[in-house]
């Protein structure tokens, strides 16, 4: 996901979210609207319902009573035969996921946005929403290894934590979030990195770091002009490739270059 071209970067799965809003009226839900809108589809099988059940709690004189009604479809999520990619849907939201497969050639955001605009598109055209927001997500893993039985993350990142450690202890693991302004216009960040541990046996030579970018516009679009959309989505790539790159040391980089 970086601007430099690394022989194996650390992005490990990416997405779009689309999140749409309507008028007065929202148009029919239901598990056959669903099921069908994801079955027009060559690539996706249908492979996965999330049911929300939902319960009312009545009184009565022997105490609370708790009852079910009929399972509410929540999400519809279905990948391809490979793998690789992922198409979820919910009443207001389409979500188009891009996995990375090991020793696999990471695409890259162009394949990614060209892939799931299609989708959007046809979401709009069968649900009718007013306008969009959207959400870009990166996920990247990268593994550290120990040197003399220690890390120092000051040593591969340019945002982490302190501790006194003569006051309070040793740090061992740590997750780390902060909300962030100024990586793209009209848009606001979540910036979040943590530790992930290993194995037992693992565990004692390396360790590894999750980052997860989550960029949204404090905007909405146009849902007839995904032009306006497009274009928001390709400065946010631009503003996070920026990023990326500013919150890495050169030894940190050097570990996938």
């Amino acid at each position: 996901m970086s601007i430099k071209k690394y022989k194996n970067p650390p992005v490990v799965e990416a997405w779009i979210d689309f999140r749409f809003e309507y008028g007065e009226e929202t148009s029919e839900w239901n598990e056959k609207i669903a099921v069908d809108f994801v079955n027009s589809f060559e690539q996706f099988n249908q492979e996965e319902h999330l049911a929300l059940v939902k319960k009312e709690i009545k009184v009565s004189e022997h105490g609370p009573v708790f009852s079910e009604s009929a399972p509410v479809l929540q999400r519809i999520k279905a990948f391809n035969k490979t793998k690789d990619r992922c198409l979820q849907i919910e009443q207001s939201l389409l979500v188009y996921n891009m996995l990375r497969k090991k020793d696999v050639e990471w695409p890259g955001f162009p394949v990614l946005l060209e892939e799931a605009l299609p989708f959007c598109q046809k979401y709009i055209d069968t649900f009718h929403p007013t306008s969009v927001k959207t959400v870009l997500h990166y996920r990247d893993h990268i593994v550290i290894p120990f040197v003399e039985g220690k890390i120092e993350p000051r040593d591969y990142f340019e945002i982490y934590p302190e501790v006194p450690e003569d006051k309070i202890g040793n740090m061992v693991d740590y997750s780390l979030s902060l909300i962030l302004s100024g990586i793209c216009e009209n848009g606001v960040t979540r910036f979040s990195v943590r530790t992930e541990p290993f194995g037992i046996e693992e565990s004692m030579t390396k360790l590894p770091f999750i980052i997860d970018w989550d960029i949204q516009p404090v905007i909405s679009f146009n849902s007839e002009d995904l032009g306006a959309c497009k274009k928001w989505l390709n400065l946010a790539h631009i503003g996070i490739n920026k990023a990326f790159e500013g919150c890495l040391t050169g030894k940190c980089r050097a570990l996938f270059s």
